[in-house]
């Protein structure tokens, strides 16, 4: 048994170490020192790795703590649903740099407050991969990933659509999408849609072309945020759309990913 609490220990420290890494990685992507996709890639790696850990931490455990070899398991169940490609959360960092960019100061405003926003926050990658953290305890632990799990439920609920007797399933993105459509100002929602319509045009015409490509890129990630980057767009074809003001002051508050129990920063079960 003193073997195993050694090794859970080891990995529990390896987990404080990717606890702390993702904090820089979602503070890199947002002061755009890390590229979107660069972000997503690293992003779902690490949580791979942190499931792992998490995992085998619960079996050293088990022996001498059942209630604490509960809770790593809970916390790996979460870390799998969050980065499941299909239905998993989305990146949070990701979408918020990119809403900041894309909408004034008065939409960002009224685009935090929507319950579906904080939804997807709650159930974002982030959300999930902070549910446990170092020094926090187990009833911490439990009550975050309990959060999670209804965040998680009301946004499958939130991405599907019942049409009778069968449902149709979207992305987890579509409540983002939706949110920012009632929010968003006519002009706004007029250059959403010539971009969107100016990347098709460009993807099915020459495919192979710097447009083309360019399209794909900006498409794929925004397919999975819910946001269409229409000003990065502009940049890569030579020219500047953006006469009002955008963003937010990005020192400003944001959704609280850890649902509102702790800050990331904050210690997590050892």
């Amino acid at each position: 048994m003193k073997e195993d609490l050694s090794r859970a220990r080891q990995l529990v420290e390896a987990m404080a170490t990717r606890s702390r890494v993702a904090v820089m990685m979602a503070n890199d992507v947002r002061d755009q020192r890390l590229g979107e996709a660069e972000y997503i890639q690293q992003l779902t790696q690490l949580m791979k790795e942190q499931a792992e850990s998490a995992d085998l931490a619960a079996a050293a455990v088990r022996d001498a703590s059942v209630d604490a070899a509960r809770s790593l398991e809970n916390y790996r169940d979460v870390l799998t649903a969050a980065a499941d490609p299909v239905t998993g959360g989305q990146e949070w960092a990701v979408a918020d740099r990119s809403l900041t960019a894309e909408l004034t100061e008065t939409e960002n405003a009224k685009l935090l407050r929507d319950d579906r926003i904080q939804m997807t926050v709650r159930a974002s990658k982030e959300s999930a991969l902070h549910t446990w953290s170092p020094g926090a305890s187990m009833s911490e632990v439990e009550v975050a990933c309990d959060h999670f799990w209804t965040n998680h439920n009301q946004q499958d609920q939130a991405r599907s659509l019942g049409l009778g007797t069968w449902t149709a399933g979207y992305d987890r993105s579509r409540p983002v999408t939706e949110a920012i459509r009632a929010v968003a100002s006519e002009d706004t929602l007029n250059r959403i849609a010539k971009t969107k319509f100016e990347q098709s045009q460009a993807l099915s015409t020459d495919p192979d072309s710097p447009a083309g490509r360019e399209a794909a890129r900006l498409m794929t990630v925004d397919r999975s945020t819910g946001v269409t980057r229409t000003r990065e767009w502009d940049r890569s074809l030579g020219r500047d759309r953006s006469p009002a003001k955008v963003g937010r002051d990005m020192t400003g508050p944001v959704p609280d990913v850890t649902g509102g129990s702790r800050s990331p920063d904050t210690p997590s079960l050892d």
